[in-house]
């Protein structure tokens, strides 16, 4: 079993991981997706790796921590501060033409679909953020 850390960014919160969160369980791993303060202008990326990293206290070095956005800016840090497996960032607002589709700051819409094969869209989430 592997432990996705899934870190959302601006405006969003963990329930914008609701489906994708569904589908790990689904297929036997377990998501973990918290709230970061992102409206909190003395929060900076520092305190969203603590506090994803807080999360993941009990969970092994089977960790892939996920990030979208500004998540992606959170996700190294977590990387650097416990052991994980991998990482993967959705977007990236500071990510090289390679990573963002051929534009800088782009999207990775057509290279990245969800685990339905289908591309993500963030208006397909609802509000509940717990998951057994």
């Amino acid at each position: 079993m592997t432990t996705y850390a899934l870190v959302h960014g601006a405006w969003h919160g963990a329930w914008c991981w609701e489906r994708l969160a569904a589908e790990l369980h689904r297929r036997g791993h377990l998501a973990v997706a918290v709230d970061l303060p992102c409206g909190d202008s003395a929060a900076g990326c520092a305190r969203y790796a603590e506090i994803v990293t807080t999360a993941l206290a009990d969970a092994d070095e089977n960790v892939v921590v996920v990030g979208h956005s500004l998540g992606g800016l959170t996700i190294p840090l977590v990387a650097a501060a416990r052991p994980v497996q991998r990482t993967a960032n959705r977007t990236s607002p500071t990510g090289p033409p390679a990573v963002s589709g051929g534009r800088t700051g782009g999207p990775l819409r057509k290279s990245a679909p969800s685990l339905s094969g289908r591309p993500w869209n963030a208006s397909t989430f609802s509000a509940p953020t717990t998951w057994s």
